[in-house]
């Protein structure tokens, strides 16, 4: 196993819907997505409205993280996708 695999986040579905709610005032139900080097949650509010939180490994470098916000970014662009632009918080070093 690899040294990053070793360090993944292990947050709880009931974590990451209170870090939803404290970071961006969601009220939202979390489950879990497989992944192997970080976590990855799909977020469900009771209108409707559904989000995908990503907690990134502690050890990650910035410049992966940086990629992957911009690999989606494209998406922004499309007329039938509603996303939130993908922003970084630091917390919970």
């Amino acid at each position: 196993m690899s040294s990053i695999v070793q360090h993944a986040p292990r947050f709880t579905e009931e974590e990451a819907a209170n870090i939803s709610k404290d970071l961006y005032g969601l009220g939202v139900s979390a489950k879990l997505f497989p992944s192997e080097r970080d976590q990855n949650f799909h977020l469900a509010e009771s209108g409707g409205e559904e989000y995908v939180l990503k907690i990134a490994n502690a050890t990650e470098q910035y410049d992966v993280l940086e990629f992957q916000n911009r690999a989606m970014m494209p998406l922004l662009y499309r007329r039938y996708c509603r996303l939130w632009s993908p922003r970084s918080e630091r917390c919970c070093e």
